[in-house]
């Protein structure tokens, strides 16, 4: 399990793997992950040496010069890619470079190590094995070709039929791929890889690939492995981009599924409902070992435009059924209440787009923004749609899935608009555990920016850490009945009955800052507990350490919320604990349940661009107490007293 091995890493593993002597270099390299774990030294372009690998991390200079890469200790010689903009590094944007493996390196497994002339990274696990590579780009032909890069195929599902585990397939310069393959999906992944030998689909380096069905009738994924009769497993998919009409990657079953350096979209008219920009898992699915790292999860959601007259990504149009509308000036009325129509949907009659500034108790009638050129009589027809998707649609959403690693991602919430940014929530089957969220930069949510909502603990570790969190809980005209938290554990009961829940969330060295932005609604803070109701469930508890919740805002906005009383009769704030965290803005400070507390300012280096690192005045530096984060988000050792926050 992904978890299982990740965790001893954290206290002594990872110190020695990533943060070797070179790096306490003020600019030495670092490397974070690579897009493949593992991949063949031949048959690749050219047909000598094998397939390319990318790495990613910090300080690896903008330019390559003497600079190089050397997979078990042996110097690679062809580099097709070499990009770094440089400090400040966020998640979802680090540097990247792109080496083609030479077939003088043997097959075993070793480690890829970039040096340049500041000193070497630290080297990540790295396998030299057999396998095929093959290409395919807009100029070849499933017919002529044979998937070598002088003579590739043309479909990524003539690849897919000819491939074997352990191979690649590269997409060279495909621009904008629109299919609808099988299974309502532009790519359906039909078939598995192994373990130790996955399957990949790769962008070619510097290749710009976009999977969009949005436009191709009966496609409503860009990429799936749903599969009714069995269970689609052992892939890498790395360096695309995915958009949709109603869920842009759906992973519905299977395990050792890798997604590296994708962008992930949902713009089409149908991304509302349920679901989300990535969805993980399913209602009585339970997925496993699940890697999603360095990507990029924004406009995820149709919405309206500040001028909702020309959004460019508006929600389909619902059609009112036997209802109809009339008005006079502002008032508008509708003949009969229509499910789902609210305050902010935009309304569509006699060929004129309004919107709905408010609704009297019932919503069957109410104000509008703009009064229409004249006046509808009763009985005209009209119809509406969604300002933005509803509670139940999230950036990314897993179901039922079980040893998950999430790490060095960027969600951005500001434009799609989707509910809430990370959820984990299983329904109709059992609660979550071993999984790890780290090193993600994760903001303005309409929600929760993160949310545990069925996991145990007590079954395998939950830990989040070296995670930025800002501008959660924006809120929105049609999400009102929803949690506004930076992380929310809601110990949910949807899952199959656990009254065996119980151990705490670990959530440990992260930066939350302007958490529960909305007006009003639930859960207005950095972290929410809720304790299950009822014996069918246990409560998972949260512990929080060396973590810096800053609430700057004006809306009342609190450091943690605590609500519901379990069987037992215990309330919700008796399940948090922890030390050595900084709670500073409006409020008084940290809840009692917490010890050795701050209230002090954080003074980021720049808080409004998104930098949170801490500048060389603050008190927030070496105010925290040893745990496993022994790096901090710069993969710097934070030493035996340790910053607080992710840096």
């Amino acid at each position: 399990m992904i978890v299982a091995k990740i965790l001893p890493v954290l206290v002594c593993t990872l110190c020695v793997a990533l943060l070797t002597p070179s790096l306490a270099q003020s600019n030495a390299p670092v490397i974070f992950y690579t897009d493949l774990d593992s991949a063949p030294s031949t048959g690749g372009e050219g047909g000598r040496d094998g397939a390319f690998v990318c790495v990613y991390g910090e300080h690896f200079g903008s330019t390559r010069g003497s600079s190089s890469i050397a997979i078990g200790g042996v110097q690679q010689a062809t580099y097709k890619l070499w990009t770094d903009s440089g400090d400040p590094y966020k998640p979802g944007h680090y540097a990247k470079a792109c080496v083609q493996i030479s077939h003088r390196t043997p097959s075993r497994a070793t480690t890829i190590q970039l040096t340049t002339k500041m000193g070497s990274s630290n080297g990540l696990p790295f396998h030299v094995r057999p396998g095929r590579v093959y290409f395919l780009a807009p100029d070849g032909s499933d017919k002529t070709g044979d998937g070598s890069s002088g003579h590739p195929w043309l479909s990524i599902r003539r690849c897919q039929d000819r491939m074997a585990p352990g191979d690649i397939c590269y997409i060279v310069n495909a621009g904008k791929v629109m299919s609808n393959d099988r299974d309502g999906a532009a790519i359906a992944l039909t078939s598995s890889g192994q373990p130790g030998n996955p399957k990949a689909l790769v962008a070619y380096p510097g290749a710009k690939v976009l999977i969009d069905n949005n436009g191709t009738p009966g496609a409503v994924r860009a990429l799936t492995n749903l599969n009714q009769s069995e269970e689609i497993g052992d892939w890498t998919i790395a360096g695309m981009m995915f958009d949709s009409a109603h869920m842009s990657v759906q992973l519905f079953r299977g395990r050792g599924l890798r997604l590296v350096d994708n962008d992930i979209l949902c713009s089409g008219d149908r991304c509302y409902g349920y679901d989300g920009g990535l969805v993980v898992g399913g209602p009585g699915v339970n997925m496993s070992d699940i890697t999603v790292l360095g990507n990029r999860i924004h406009d995820v959601g149709c919405h309206e435009d500040k001028n909702y007259q020309r959004s460019a990504h508006p929600c389909a149009w619902i059609p009112a059924g036997k209802s109809t509308i009339s008005s006079a000036g502002l008032t508008w009325r509708i003949s009969q209440w229509t499910s789902s129509f609210g305050p902010g949907a935009v309304i569509f009659a006699n060929e004129q787009i309004r919107r709905i500034e408010s609704c009297a108790p019932g919503c069957r009638s109410g104000q509008l923004d703009a009064p229409f050129v004249s006046d509808l009589p009763e009985g005209t027809t009209w119809k509406f749609r969604f300002p933005s998707p509803t509670k139940f649609f999230h950036s990314v959403y897993f179901s039922s899935a079980n040893s998950v690693e999430f790490a060095w991602n960027e969600i951005d919430g500001s434009q799609g608009r989707a509910c809430r940014g990370l959820l984990f929530h299983s329904t109709g089957s059992t609660d979550e555990h071993d999984v790890i969220v780290h090193d993600n930069d994760i903001h303005d949510t309409v929600c929760d920016c993160v949310a545990f909502g069925t996991v145990d603990p007590h079954q395998g570790p939950v830990v989040a850490f070296n995670n930025t969190l800002h501008n959660c809980g924006t809120g929105s005209t049609i999400v009102q009945q929803s949690s506004f938290a930076g992380v929310y554990v809601s110990n949910d009961e949807d899952s199959i009955p656990n009254p065996e829940r119980q151990g705490q969330v670990q959530f440990f060295n992260n930066t939350i800052y302007n958490a529960g932005m909305v007006d009003s609604g639930s859960n207005n803070s950095c972290f929410a507990l809720r304790t299950s109701l009822s014996r069918r469930h246990g409560t998972s508890g949260l512990w929080l350490l060396n973590n810096a919740c800053i609430q700057p805002g004006t809306k009342g906005q609190s450091y943690f919320s605590g609500y519901g009383t379990d069987a037992s009769g215990r309330s919700a704030p008796s399940y948090l604990s922890g030390s050595n965290n900084n709670c500073f803005g409006v409020r008084a400070g940290c809840p009692g349940e917490l010890s050795s507390s701050l209230t002090v300012a954080p003074d980021f280096v720049d808080a409004a661009a998104g930098n949170f690192r801490l500048a060389p005045e603050s008190r927030m530096k070496a105010a925290g107490a040893p745990s496993k984060a022994v790096l901090d988000q710069d993969r710097r050792s934070r030493g035996d007293k340790p910053n607080l926050g992710a840096f």
